[in-house]
């Protein structure tokens, strides 16, 4: 996996499951810990559309938002931790969720043609930053990251490209195709995040399986010293 000679392929099945186990722990762990900054960019976009779109609208995605980070907590934590369900089954909880919240956080573009230009562009960085920090907190995982980077670049993509057919400024597309050219940037990234945490992992793997073959190789020396002491106590 490493240099060669050095480091074996550990077993595929072996690997895969340990990779899900460890995803499943640190989207566990990060759950709590991002939800305290995700939440204060959400209530930002929130507060800034409050002053210009109708009430009700805000109101309701905020809602959603707030059901989504329940359900992170109250179902979705719980569902990686439980044994019982098999690994494949988690991941695909931790997707789905990715996806449900990445819909809902793409359902607030509907908001933009009501602001400002400084509020919009306000609304797309705030999006768009939520998109690179999912990178991070799911470790890469193509599935998640995918699930909540499309449903917002494409969001903000196509606002913006429809600037442009309705306004007609050039910059307006400019933007929308920057945002494309960001959502395949983060990809990459998300790609070669996950490489690494695999060889992480791999890595960890074959040294813990070196650990058990050195001690198993430490057990019969001392059994073969001690069957020579004894062989000798005897002869004497």
């Amino acid at each position: 996996m490493v240099e060669a000679g050095l480091i074996h392929h550990p077993p595929a099945a072996t690997l895969q499951q340990l990779l899900w186990t460890e995803l499943c722990s640190i989207v566990v762990k990060q759950s709590v810990k991002i939800m305290f900054p995700v939440l204060a960019s959400q209530l930002l976009i929130a507060a800034v559309a409050f002053s210009r779109v109708p009430g009700m609208l805000v109101a309701a995605w905020l809602g959603a938002v707030l059901f989504i980070h329940a359900a992170r907590l109250a179902l979705l934590r719980p569902a990686l931790l439980n044994d019982t369900i098999g690994l494949p089954q988690r991941v695909r909880y931790a997707v789905s969720m990715s996806w449900a919240s990445g819909i809902i956080h793409a359902c607030s573009v509907f908001f933009l043609p009501y602001l400002t230009l400084y509020q919009q562009a306000i609304h797309s960085v705030l999006l768009l930053g939520l998109c690179a920090g999912c990178i991070a907190v799911n470790v890469g995982h193509i599935g998640i990251v995918i699930g909540f980077l499309a449903p917002i670049v494409t969001a903000i993509a196509a606002f913006w490209v429809a600037q442009t057919a309705a306004a007609g400024n050039w910059e307006a597309g400019a933007v929308g195709l920057l945002t494309v050219f960001y959502g395949f940037t983060l990809l990459f990234l998300s790609r070669d995040t996950w490489r690494t945490f695999e060889r992480s992992v791999a890595i960890r793997l074959e040294n813990a399986e070196l650990a058990r073959r050195l001690e198993s190789a430490l057990q019969r020396a001392e059994a073969a010293s001690r069957s020579k002491t004894r062989f000798l106590a005897s002869a004497s």
